[in-house]
C-alpha cells in the first residue's frame, strides 16, 4: 500500500475532503469504559497491526498524546488532525499521522478507532479508497466488532452500520452573505445532510467555511453515501457560484473593492486579531476565485488559515504569547506570506 496526498478539483469552493470510519475492538469495552491496562492493550493490537505493512509503516508516527504538550495538542486540532474532544480527554489516547497528515487515527477517542483520510478540493472517492484499504489492513489482524444487522458497532447509534462520515467543507461566502444560508441548512437537514461549523458537531462557521455531511450511517452502503453527499455537494456549488455571478453582475464596484481592501489590509496590517484574519482570508479566497487576485494557489491560502490559529502561532514561536503580542505576530506573518506572491 502506497500513501500519496489527495488533491481535488473545485478547490474555489471546496477546500477539503474527509472520509472517517469509526471501528472498535470485539474483544474490548467501549472507549468510556476502558480501564488504562485495556487501553494500552488495545493502542499496542492497532499500532501491531498498522506496521505490518512496511510500506505504509516507513510513512506513519505513531504519538502518545500523553507525550506532547497541550500547545502542539491544540495545534493538532487547529489542523483538523484531531477532534476537539480528543484533545481534552484524559484516557490513555494515541495518534497515527501519516508523514504529510493526510491520514490521521485517534486510538480511544469516542471508539477505539477513527480513521481518517483527508484531501484537498472535492476528493471523495479517492479518500473513500484509501480509508477502505486501511479499515482492510487493520480487519486482516484485528476483531473488530461488527453484527450482520447493526453493521459496524460503535459506542454512538448514529455511527452504526457503515460508521463513515464523509464531509467536505465548504467556502460559500455569497450564500452567507445573502442570507441563504440558514434555507440551506435547513433544507440540507429534511435529507439527511448536516450542515456544521469549521470544527465539526457544535463548532460555528468560521472565515464562511461549513462543514456538510452525511447524518445517517445505516442502511446505506459506504459509496452509496459518498456518491448522495457528492450530489448535494454540487447543487450547493451551484447555488453558491450563481450568486456570486450575480454580485459582479448587478454591484462590481462594491464586490471588487471589498476583495481589494481586503488584500490590501492582509499586505499592510500591523496588528490583526484571528477572526479579523479569518474574515479577510475569505475575501481573498472569493477574489482568487473570480479572477480578481493572482499569484497565490488554494493551497498556501488553505495553510494560513490554520497558521493564524493560537495554538500554531504559539508552537511557531515557541512559546505563548499575550493576546496583543500573537495580534502582532499573525499580522507580521500574513505580511510576509502575501506581499511577494500578491498582484491585481
Amino acid at each position: 500500500m502506497s500513501v500519496a496526498e489527495f488533491s481535488g478539483d473545485g478547490k474555489d469552493i471546496v477546500v477539503s475532503t474527509r472520509i472517517r470510519l469509526a471501528r472498535n475492538l470485539k474483544n474490548y469495552p467501549f472507549a468510556t469504559k476502558l480501564s488504562a491496562k485495556q487501553a494500552r492493550e488495545m493502542i499496542a493490537a492497532i499500532y501491531e497491526a498498522l506496521q505490518k505493512n512496511p510500506a505504509l509503516k516507513s510513512v506513519l508516527s505513531f504519538i502518545k498524546l500523553s507525550d506532547l504538550d497541550d500547545l502542539t495538542i491544540q495545534s493538532f486540532v487547529e489542523q483538523h488532525l484531531i477532534s476537539p474532544e480528543f484533545a481534552k480527554s484524559t484516557a490513555e489516547r494515541s495518534l497515527v499521522l501519516s508523514n504529510d497528515r493526510h491520514i490521521s487515527i485517534m486510538i480511544n477517542e469516542e471508539d477505539h478507532i477513527r480513521l481518517q483520510v483527508m484531501g484537498t478540493g472535492l476528493c471523495l472517492n479517492k479518500c473513500l479508497d484509501e480509508a477502505v484499504k486501511l479499515d482492510l489492513l487493520l480487519d486482516e489482524t484485528l476483531m473488530l466488532a461488527f453484527n450482520e444487522e447493526l453493521g459496524y458497532l460503535t459506542h454512538c447509534p448514529t455511527n452504526l452500520g457503515t460508521g463513515l462520515r464523509a464531509s467536505v467543507m465548504l467556502h460559500l461566502p455569497m450564500l452567507t452573505r445573502c442570507n441563504e444560508i440558514t434555507k440551506m441548512i435547513a433544507d440540507a437537514g429534511k435529507i439527511g445532510i448536516a450542515v456544521r461549523g469549521i470544527y465539526g458537531e457544535g463548532s460555528v462557521a468560521r472565515s464562511e467555511l461549513y462543514q456538510i455531511s452525511n447524518q445517517f450511517t445505516l442502511g446505506f452502503s459506504e459509496q452509496e453515501t459518498v456518491e448522495r453527499l457528492k450530489g448535494i455537494t454540487d447543487q450547493i456549488i451551484s447555488q453558491e457560484q450563481i450568486l456570486r455571478k450575480a454580485a459582479l453582475a448587478q454591484a462590481r464596484d462594491e464586490f471588487e473593492d471589498r476583495v481589494y481592501r481586503s488584500a490590501a489590509t492582509l499586505q499592510n496590517a500591523r496588528i490583526m486579531s484571528a477572526s479579523e484574519a479569518e474574515n479577510l482570508l475569505s475575501d481573498l479566497r472569493l477574489g482568487i476565485s473570480c479572477g480578481l487576485i493572482n499569484g497565490i494557489d488554494y493551497d498556501s491560502l488553505n495553510s494560513m488559515l490554520y497558521d493564524i490559529g493560537p495554538a500554531n502561532i504559539a508552537v511557531k514561536n515557541g512559546s505563548t504569547l499575550p493576546p496583543k503580542e500573537r495580534d502582532k505576530y499573525r499580522a507580521e506573518y500574513l505580511r510576509n506570506s502575501l506581499r511577494s506572491k500578491l498582484k491585481e
